[in-house]
């Protein structure tokens, strides 16, 4: 078995390597177009908050947030009342943040690591930005699509969190800490933290946009969207825009505008997050995250997120939205790159400092 996994990588490298050099201007092309989005849709709607919920953490605020819902979080979801504030703000923050978030609370004894195995499960969302700035505010312009969304991914991350605490132990008492210890030196740290999952987050992100693109050039993605469009009666293109988002989530925006019906998907689409989302909160976890959990967890959520989604549909009215409408979206064009070129330079460079202040110097060793 072995044997045959190594078989089927090698050619897969091969296959990967003779695309690159026969269409290097397409896949240049699609890598091109997922910086663009980063610059446009990603850093612009999501650092802020990795960089408001790191200071949270850093700072011990997030003990104090968790605070007066300890009985919830103690009774309901059996994690601690700082794993509370996590799960809330991971809901607000995005995708790698509640990963990020899970793994520092172990690393400062919040949570032990049972708890940090059931919470990298549910503590995952897209966040309001997100959805809201990119897959929402595209997909269905002048709505209230982006509420409608973010609540479905919330309900299904809460049933989530109710269904792995059927199970758990309940939370050992511990001695009382300092609540916060909040100074400016946690600006830096925080900001240096968010700037590097950033950074992490875009280079896989324009990593998946050749990695897509070669699928794409292979055939297999139009062969699977045109079976699976003739099995389901479903047009193509939807089912190959669907697979390219469970792929990387940023390829949301490219599902058909307007279209009401398809808003369960995108609820469900979000609240998996995707491949490409995977491989990142994999690389920002630590030894308790468990990726077959994982995996089986977020395809409940999912599945819960989309439900949850066409049962709001009939109380907040979205069917009186007409799919003809025009409207114009919103060229990336008529951005300039050079602020997000410019915050890149700077995060780069605050790091480079960061690494050299905490480097050994040669005179210490």
């Amino acid at each position: 078995m072995k044997k045959i996994k190594n078989i089927f990588y090698a050619a897969s490298i091969v296959t990967a390597v003779y695309f690159c050099l026969k269409y290097p201007i397409d896949i240049g092309e699609s890598v091109e177009n997922s910086i663009n989005r980063c610059m446009t849709l990603i850093i612009p709607s999501m650092f802020i908050f990795m960089c408001i919920t790191s200071f949270i953490t850093n700072s011990g605020l997030h003990r104090f947030l968790g605070r007066p819902l300890r009985f919830i979080s103690e009774k309901l979801f059996r994690i601690p009342e700082e794993g509370l504030a996590v799960f809330i703000l991971s809901m607000i923050a995005g995708y790698p943040a509640g990963t990020k978030l899970v793994a520092d609370s172990f690393k400062n004894g919040d949570i032990n690591g049972e708890q940090a195995k059931r919470m990298y499960c549910f503590c995952f969302s897209s966040g309001p930005a997100f959805i809201s700035g990119t897959a929402a505010g595209i997909l269905y312009p002048n709505s209230n699509a982006g509420l409608l969304i973010f609540l479905s991914v919330t309900a299904g991350n809460i049933i989530t969190a109710l269904i792995l605490s059927i199970n758990a132990p309940k939370v050992a008492k511990k001695n009382k800490r300092n609540i916060t210890s909040v100074s400016t030196g946690c600006i830096i740290p925080s900001v240096k933290s968010a700037s590097s999952a950033m950074i992490q987050m875009c280079i896989m992100i324009a990593a998946f946009g050749g990695f897509c693109c070669i699928l794409r050039l292979t055939g297999i993605l139009q062969y699977i969207s045109f079976f699976t469009g003739n099995i389901l009666n479903k047009n193509p293109d939807e089912i190959y825009n669907t697979l390219m988002t469970i792929l990387e989530i940023s390829n949301i925006v490219n599902l058909p505008q307007m279209n009401i019906s398809l808003m369960p998907v995108a609820a469900s689409l979000l609240s998996f997050g995707g491949i490409c989302v995977l491989m990142q909160i994999t690389a920002l976890s630590d030894k308790n995250f468990s990726i077959k959990m994982f995996i089986r967890t977020r395809l409940i959520a999912a599945f819960i997120s989309g439900t949850a989604c066409r049962f709001l549909l009939r109380f907040l009215n979205m069917h009186n939205v007409k799919e003809a409408v025009s409207y114009n979206i919103i060229s990336d064009n008529k951005y300039s790159p050079l602020p997000t070129i410019f915050l890149i330079i700077m995060m780069i460079m605050l790091l480079g400092t960061c690494l050299l202040y905490t480097s050994p110097s040669p005179r210490d060793s």
